[in-house]
């Protein structure tokens, strides 16, 4: 796996970690359970999957398998899982109860940007995919970005279709 930034590993160890634990992150592995001392815990490996061989250390974020040998942190343990360093980021800000870092937030969570025109309207998913015999010109986004009083009167292009279903067009 590629290193993470030092932007993303402060973030982690400063502002996520704390407020984390074994049983927030690695409670869904198989066979998770406090050890009998209660000073540990004890799980199915994420790796080789030998049942209770992966042991994790109160105040260490990392467990360990004593079959495989392999160590694995909580947010490596979410990157695998998740398959990527997005995902992992969402979900590892989630459990903490925080916000996303900045770049991370879900596509539904992103403010829109105006000015876009019908490609960014389709890119967003905000209107239907664009008829192959109607494919709209750059000339068609720019238009959109114009007042109606900063064009010119003559215009050698064809008027715009109509931009939502109420309006007519008379042309």
């Amino acid at each position: 796996m590629a290193k993470l930034s030092p932007e993303i590993t402060e973030w982690l160890n400063h502002t996520v970690y704390p407020k984390l634990s074994h049983e927030l992150v690695f409670g869904d592995l198989p066979g998770f359970t406090l050890a009998q001392s209660g000073a540990s815990w004890y799980a199915d490996c994420p790796y080789c999957h030998r049942k209770g061989t992966f042991y994790m250390l109160p105040n260490r974020q990392v467990g360990q398998c004593k079959s495989c040998q392999r160590t694995i942190g909580w947010f490596g343990y979410l990157r695998r899982k998740l398959n990527g360093e997005p995902a992992a980021i969402r979900r590892i800000a989630e459990l903490a109860g925080i916000a996303p870092l900045a770049g991370y937030l879900d596509d539904d969570e992103m403010i829109p940007v105006g000015g876009m025109g019908v490609f960014g309207e389709i890119f967003l998913g905000q209107q239907a995919p664009i008829d192959p015999d109607n494919v709209p010109s750059v000339e068609d986004d720019k238009a959109d970005l114009q007042s109606p009083s900063s064009g010119s009167e003559k215009s050698s292009e064809p008027p715009s279709p109509p931009k939502s279903a109420g309006e007519t067009h008379t042309g």
